[in-house]
């Protein structure tokens, strides 16, 4: 099963509250919290575009999909790519325990990552 996953990209984003977050981009509170938490089952190429320049990110990086039977998990699977089942943490959060050299080493790559892609 597809799914949107708002929810995965606003934790890598810092946003800690993303029914909150959409409601405050315009959408009803019930529309919010569905695209929020992965409950709406429909969502207009329009809409998925915005959030892709919004978030800076591809479709793939909204969508998760999970198989609905077991038989379908396999690495071959062309959907495969789109599992993402590992933990999400803001970068605040996994930051915590690093160092202050490190922190510098982090920020040095952040920026050099940003000049490189607004290449």
């Amino acid at each position: 099963m597809l799914q949107l996953s708002l929810q995965r990209i606003l934790l890598q984003k810092g946003v800690k509250e993303p029914a909150v977050y959409l409601q405050k981009r315009g959408y009803g509170k019930k529309k919010a919290n569905w695209l929020a938490f992965g409950k709406n089952r429909t969502i207009s190429l329009d809409e998925l575009e915005q959030f892709c320049v919004e978030f800076g990110c591809t479709p793939n990086e909204l969508l998760t999909w999970t198989p609905l039977r077991n038989e379908e998990d396999t690495p071959d699977h062309p959907l495969r790519p789109l599992r993402h089942t590992d933990e999400v943490l803001p970068v605040i959060e996994l930051m915590k325990d690093i160092s202050n050299e490190g922190i510098a080493q982090l920020e040095r790559y952040i920026k050099e990552r940003k000049s490189v892609q607004q290449k």
